[in-house]
């Protein structure tokens, strides 16, 4: 595992629709990454993921804050999944490389 996430690094993860584990702020995630984006207010990257623990939440993570991460190679998603209005709303510009799939 490394310490931090490379954007390019992260992007691929998307485009490729592979998982994601992280930690972040003392708890330990792993997500199916969507959108990485820029936020509004503070134009800090941020990436919108489905967490894929019991909840199936959605929530954004700020890229600085992330830590001890890992790509799953073997552990893909393949169904393209509607985000929510209100994750979409918390980004100002989606990275074109990055944006959600389309199918």
């Amino acid at each position: 595992m490394r310490t931090r996430v490379a954007l390019d690094e992260l992007r691929s993860a998307i485009m490729r629709r592979l998982t994601v584990s992280f930690d972040y702020e003392g708890a330990a995630y792993h997500v199916e990454p969507h959108i990485l984006g820029q936020s509004q207010r503070y134009r800090a990257f941020v990436l919108v993921a489905r967490c894929l623990e019991s909840e199936a939440r959605w929530k954004a993570f700020r890229y600085a804050m992330m830590s001890n991460w890992n790509v799953h190679h073997n552990d893909r998603f393949d169904t393209a999944i509607e985000i929510p209005g209100s994750a979409v709303r918390c980004l100002a510009m989606i990275d074109t490389a990055a944006r959600q799939h389309e199918l």
